[in-house]
């Protein structure tokens, strides 16, 4: 029997390859609007990854500092993986300074596959901030990735009741959406959600009155609260 090129028995040189792809830019957005300081940052990243064994490729690509990084994945087919590229890329960009945001794809096995893990590197950048300067994407909460793909149609369907819901808890300073999210956070506990904001319980349940007199939804119901949530979080995210 004639024996079959490497390349067709396994694909095993694929399968041991992972690549991530890196998107970063200025926390200030209009700086990479300049060639020489976009530029000036592709060759600071550069100069900081010189340690960093994966090999990469760097340069600037609509107005971002754009990586490619490959490395292999496993020593043999026959080898356990080591870990993922873009955890490894995730520790390193950690380090960097504070003057830059990066979004971080999730591992792809194949040059194929780059087009969607760029995608993926930009819906992080675009979550970013200057509270999270670098975002992987597999990180980002599944509700705030739906709230920045929908964008402008969802500000269109919110509630009547979000604008004064918003103005109240202002002038509270915020305390409504933080007794939700605390409540939350709590399992729906008014006892611990009480403890941890060092607040007698009654006083989470005026808050509770006082969001059901605005929106007519009770917060102690699992699918109300899931509501005021992702009003609250779509009012962050603008």
């Amino acid at each position: 029997m004639k024996a079959l090129p490497y390349y067709k028995m396994g694909s095993y040189l694929d399968r041991r390859q992972s690549f991530c792809v890196v998107l970063a830019r200025s926390v200030d957005p209009t700086e990479m609007l300049n060639p020489a300081r976009a530029r000036r940052m592709a060759d600071a990243f550069d100069k900081a990854l010189q340690k960093f064994s994966p090999r990469r490729l760097i340069d600037i690509r609509d107005n971002k500092v754009t990586i490619v990084f490959s490395d292999a994945r496993r020593t043999s087919g026959w080898t356990a993986p080591t870990s993922t590229l873009a955890l490894r890329v995730t520790a390193e960009l950690n380090t960097i300074g504070n003057s830059a945001l990066a979004g971080i794809s999730n591992d792809v096995p194949s040059t194929s596959q780059i087009p969607m893990a760029h995608r993926e590197a930009n819906l992080a950048l675009d979550l970013s901030n200057v509270s999270q300067r670098v975002v992987q994407f597999s990180e980002v909460p599944i509700q705030s990735l739906l709230l920045h793909l929908a964008g402008e149609e969802f500000q269109r369907i919110k509630p009547g009741w979000h604008a004064k819901f918003l103005q109240v808890n202002n002038k509270q300073r915020g305390a409504l959406i933080k007794t939700l999210r605390t409540y939350a956070d709590a399992n729906m506990n008014v006892l611990k959600t009480a403890e941890l904001l060092s607040i007698h319980p009654n006083t989470i349940y005026a808050r509770f009155d006082k969001i059901f007199d605005i929106t007519g939804l009770d917060a102690k119901n699992f699918h109300s609260l899931n509501e005021l949530l992702l009003v609250a979080d779509c009012n962050k995210s603008n």
